[in-house]
């Protein structure tokens, strides 16, 4: 059941706790009654837990930018058109300034769940039947306590990886003066994410559900993974220099723990057939083999509130017709398609070679020109078109693929200390299973640190490309800048003339990109101009 199928009331209570305000940050204080006066039974409580969710949905959120704006341009996929026209393309292309609107409005929601985080959590904590009530009672309000922190983990997440040091807000608003707090160093960030993560766990028990649209063990264990992952790997620090932490190999020892633990728990496999994952998707089927957190999407007309781009920003494109049409403005670099090693099925799932003509047939895409994803098809979605550009396909956020990559990764990086119960050939399983599945040969576990290391980082661009974690790789391993400028000068070297993709479709993410600035997004003007404890990010 997809959860915005069950979030009726959220409007009315998203209403009743916030109103707007001058700064983002500056939630309304008299709206604080509601921790006393809403927080009265375990349905209210429930209520506003599924508020959090509310804010994914959104166009500046899950909807459209943080799924398939923000994580462009790479070394393998961008934004159709070269025109600096739009905030699409000044984020896309590496041209965001701090007033550009769209970073604004997407800082402004996920602080907004921060504070709907931090009303649920101490409106839950601070119920009589917390502490009073029957054991069922009691158990529940303690999984909403988990699934509350593990959203707010989750969204300091993002904030951190989009924008590094950012304030950290961990309670309700109660005056206008909290919202006026200066920008805490990502390490920080990362502990207090990781503490709600660890609690997270601990609250919600052995819980059986595993309903990828609510959290569940899996996303929270996963989460962690990523989390000490990311804490481990490279970042831009406030001082204008790629750097990492003195203690990664700690970060990344419990990582692989982490990640250990969960694959030998055993809830979660492969497909046999990779296409099977995007068509579950495309078909609306609930997916909790794989597919361990999704971020759901359904609006009954598909209007624009509650609904996503998914299968019309990166489908194939297709013209207005039989499938309703998909505008396919994320792009696909043609030499991409031929790093997929012989009979690797995830090459013709990945990436389409084809558009769709009004009457439903495919169309091959001539000789150097780009290519589409081919994961989310507006062909494949089972729906009738209702709006030319809105879908209700959810779009994932962990697959249990994934954290056998990163599981791998993490090994890779400490073998020559490894934590108890894990060893190099726990690594070399967990990526040969995501291969074996792609039809691929398994690789040889003679391979030295730096032969792993690119095996590992060659995995994830095959397996996960375009599912939004390309670039922000490509960022903590320090390898973002030159990536872009290698892809544009080969771009332009191979289709040089007018007609050519780096000079008419618009590959320019290559000469607009800047080395120790555009790894992170500028602080918005905006809040900085309400705020004048915020700093800006280097290079802005």
């Amino acid at each position: 059941m997809k959860t915005k199928n069950i979030l009726l009331a959220l409007s009315l209570f998203g209403a009743g706790m916030f109103s707007s305000c001058e700064s983002i940050l500056d939630i309304e204080p008299d709206s604080y009654y509601i921790k006393d006066k809403f927080f009265k039974n375990t349905d209210q409580a429930e209520m506003s837990v599924k508020g959090i969710y509310d804010v994914f949905s959104n166009t500046y959120t899950y909807s459209h930018l943080l799924s398939m704006n923000y994580p462009l341009d790479t070394d393998i996929s961008f934004m159709k058109g070269a025109k600096m026209t739009s905030d699409n393309r000044l984020i896309a292309h590496y041209g965001v300034t701090p007033t550009t609107s769209y970073i604004e409005k997407t800082w402004g929601l996920l602080y907004r769940g921060v504070e709907y985080a931090n009303v649920a959590i101490e409106g839950v904590t601070t119920m009589k039947e917390y502490n009073e009530g029957d054991e069922e009672t009691k158990t529940r309000l303690r999984q909403l306590e988990a699934e509350a922190k593990f959203l707010r983990a989750f969204i300091y997440f993002d904030l951190v990886r989009l924008w590094g040091d950012v304030p950290l807000k961990v309670t309700a608003t109660v005056s206008s003066d909290d919202y006026r707090i200066a920008r805490t160093d990502r390490d920080l960030v990362y502990e207090q994410i990781l503490k709600d993560l660890y609690e997270a766990k601990t609250l919600l028990g052995e819980s059986t559900n595993y309903q990828n649209d609510r959290v569940s063990q899996g996303a929270i264990r996963g989460y962690i993974v990523r989390a000490l992952l990311y804490r481990g790997s490279y970042y831009l620090a406030s001082d204008g220099q790629m750097k990492r932490s003195p203690k990664y190999k700690e970060y990344l020892k419990q990582a692989a723990i982490e990640a250990k633990e969960m694959i030998t728990r055993g809830h979660y496999d492969l497909y046999d057939d990779y296409q099977q994952l995007f068509k579950n998707l495309a078909e609306f089927k609930q997916d909790s083999k794989e597919n361990i957190f999704e971020i759901a999407f359904f609006n009954a007309s598909n209007g624009k509130e509650d609904s996503g781009f998914v299968g019309t920003w990166n489908s194939p494109l297709v013209k207005a017709g039989k499938y309703g049409r998909a505008n396919a403005y994320v792009q696909v670099i043609p030499d991409f398609r031929e790093e997929f090693e012989g009979l690797d099925q995830r090459k013709e799932v990945s990436v389409a070679n084809f558009t769709i003509d009004a009457a439903g047939e495919k169309q091959t895409i001539g000789k150097g020109k780009p290519f589409y994803p081919g994961k989310w098809r507006r062909d494949w979605i089972a729906e009738d078109a209702k709006d030319p550009n809105n879908t209700s396909v959810n779009w994932c956020m962990l697959r249990y693929s994934d954290v056998l990559l990163m599981f791998a990764e993490a090994v890779n990086e400490v073998r020559d200390e490894l934590p108890n119960g894990v060893t190099l050939h726990d690594a070399f399983e967990a990526i040969n299973k995501v291969r074996k599945r792609a039809g691929v040969v398994d690789l040889p576990e003679t391979l030295n640190f730096n032969e792993f290391q690119e095996a590992i980082r060659q995995e994830r661009k095959l397996e996960l490309c375009f599912e939004g974690w390309r670039k922000f790789d490509l960022v903590r391993w320090n390898e973002l800048g030159q990536k872009l400028k290698d892809t544009y000068e080969s771009m332009n070297t191979k289709y040089p003339s007018s007609n050519s993709i780096g000079n008419q479709i618009g590959y320019i993410a290559g000469k607009n990109f800047v080395n120790n600035k555009h790894e992170l997004l500028p602080i918005p003007q905006r809040e900085r101009s309400e705020n004048n404890l915020l700093t800006q990010n280097p290079g802005y």
